[in-house]
């Protein structure tokens, strides 16, 4: 397991976790959120493989901001 590519989200002009998902045929098997951002935690989620991807949500939210549930598919 390890990182195989970088990509910069300014370099697009649409979602992160679509970028991901269409680079990576369906979406990755594992993403990690470190840093409490509750987009980013959103992100993190979107962009794993439906039906097998895992996400890590290792980042705790500042008081009173919630993430909103991920629909499950």
């Amino acid at each position: 397991m390890g990182a195989t590519d970088f990509i910069n989200p300014n370099d697009y002009d649409k979602p992160i976790q679509d970028v991901i998902v269409e680079l990576t045929d369906g979406g990755v098997d594992f993403s990690f959120e470190c840093i409490g951002n509750v987009n980013v935690m959103r992100a993190a989620l979107e962009c794993c493989h439906k039906g097998w991807g895992e996400s890590i949500i290792i980042g705790v939210a500042g008081q009173g901001r919630k993430s909103k549930p991920v629909p499950s598919s």
